[in-house]
């Protein structure tokens, strides 16, 4: 942690950093984390506004100091393999694919419509119990695949500045609150995922056709890489589903419309949540147009 502070920005940072620091000059860890905070804000590649170069800045002011070192071996596991998560929403979309897609496939559809509340309580039935199911499965495999490293590596280091894994961090999190926000991350794109899975099998005849869809959105993005933190394709690409379980809490990645100014782990909250909201209706709204044969 240390040697990373002295290094730069993109520097290497090993002992012989340490060995080679001017122990003379006066070592102000804190000052010379501010001025590497400066240099990487206003560097030209990251084609940074003034907004956002302010909001940065204002955040990085509310980080607590002086950071408090320890062991934090099991929350290390944990924040650097969210991704893995994908595997367990890509389950449960398979699971759901067949929630509409499958009475078309069997000519049931036909029988549920033509029911008395066929077009209205059995719709919301089906949606209820679609995400109850996702909700619990996701809990389960969650509770397991975060659990299994705290049982190995201990609950040491939850309540430690997410800063001494990486210094130049802006956010005022601890390892315990930085890996609740981003599980809160994954369960919003669960959440839209379920509601677009629900959408394409209202739409589609066959729950295969559906996994066509969502196989490619979950996971194309793993062999996609950021050529940078700006420009339309970084920003689109941090924004995929895959690429959303990555917490990113050291990147500065920022959005902005207009004045306002979001960081990364608040606009895949919004925008997963404005999905969720709208990918429900539309696919209760589906099911009821669907003319039966």
């Amino acid at each position: 942690m240390i040697a990373r502070n002295y290094s730069g920005v993109s520097g290497y940072a090993g002992l012989d950093v340490l060995l080679g620091l001017d122990l003379d000059a006066g070592l102000d860890f804190y000052r010379v984390r501010n001025d590497r905070i400066e240099e990487l804000l206003s560097a030209e590649y990251r084609g940074m506004s003034a907004r956002q170069q302010e909001y940065w800045r204002n955040m990085n002011q509310g980080v607590s100091t002086p950071f408090e070192f320890g062991y934090y071996g099991g929350f290390e596991v944990i924040i650097s393999s969210f991704e893995l998560l994908m595997f367990a929403v890509l389950a449960i979309c398979i699971m759901i694919a067949p929630v509409f897609a499958g009475e078309y496939q069997a000519g049931t559809d036909s029988v549920l419509l033509s029911a008395k509340y066929g077009k209205t309580k059995l719709i919301t039935a089906k949606i209820v119990s679609a995400f109850l199911f996702g909700v619990c499965a996701f809990l389960l495999y969650a509770g397991v695949a975060i659990g299994i490293p705290l049982m190995t590596f201990g609950l040491d280091g939850w309540n430690l500045p997410i800063q001494i894994a990486n210094p130049l961090i802006p956010f005022d999190f601890t390892f315990l609150q930085a890996a609740l926000v981003n599980i809160v991350v994954v369960f919003m794109v669960l959440l839209a995922l379920i509601g677009l899975t629900l959408f394409l099998s209202a739409r589609m005849k066959n729950p295969f056709f559906v996994l066509v869809v969502i196989v490619p959105v979950l996971f194309i993005p793993m062999i996609m890489s950021p050529t940078g933190t700006s420009g339309l394709y970084n920003l689109l690409l941090f924004l995929t589903p895959y690429r959303s379980a990555m917490p990113q809490f050291g990147s500065y990645i920022s959005y902005q419309f207009g004045g306002l100014v979001l960081n990364v782990l608040a606009m895949r909250a919004v925008v997963y949540g404005m999905l969720a909201l709208i990918m429900l209706p539309l696919a209760r709204w589906t099911f009821r147009k669907h003319q039966v044969m």
